[in-house]
């Protein structure tokens, strides 16, 4: 499908309409699927950015589309975009945080099921790539003492992310220290 198609999907389910970091949430996800392609993001990654948050996030709990629809969103962006916007969405914080030092057996906590998910190696890094554009596309919106411990707490993340994320997270994060 097209990211026109994609686009009108996520616009007929009110992702035009819900509201998400002070605009809305298509604005968010088109954003964030910009900073993926800007990074050359594996084509799969730039599309789970356009529905990253879709099913709803632990801090973000508006869901969008109904995880009754996961096979309509399956076929309209690929298996592959969709279980890592799944994965994105349905991830425990805590859980995320549990795999940082590791540099392999990868997993996470489904906050829908209770399952743990196992996360393989390229998964891994593809999700800390789209967590890295979700975070750097809104962080204007938090107000700058929780930017600088947001950074401050997340920078593990970019040892597992590409160059591209890894320096455009630390150029942000040196902008906002002065």
């Amino acid at each position: 499908m097209t990211c026109e198609e994609q686009i009108q999907f996520l616009t007929k389910h009110g992702a035009s309409q819900t509201g998400h970091s002070d605009r809305h949430l298509l604005t968010h996800l088109q954003g964030t699927q910009r900073i993926l392609k800007e990074w050359g993001a594996r084509p799969a990654v730039c599309t789970a950015g356009l529905f990253h948050s879709v099913y709803g996030t632990e801090s973000f709990q508006t869901v969008t589309i109904p995880l009754d629809l996961r096979p309509k969103v399956i076929e309209l962006i690929g298996p592959e975009a969709e279980a890592l916007a799944y994965i994105f969405g349905a991830r425990e914080n805590s859980s995320f945080k549990a795999n940082k030092g590791k540099q392999s057996h990868f997993s996470l906590r489904d906050r829908f099921s209770g399952d743990e998910i196992t996360i393989d190696k390229q998964t891994w890094s593809d999700l800390c790539e789209l967590f890295l554009a979700n975070a750097l596309e809104q962080i204007e919106a938090i107000e700058l003492p929780r930017r600088v411990q947001f950074f401050e707490n997340y920078e593990w993340v970019t040892t597992y992310a590409s160059g591209a994320a890894t320096n455009a997270f630390l150029k942000r994060k040196e902008q906002d220290s002065k």
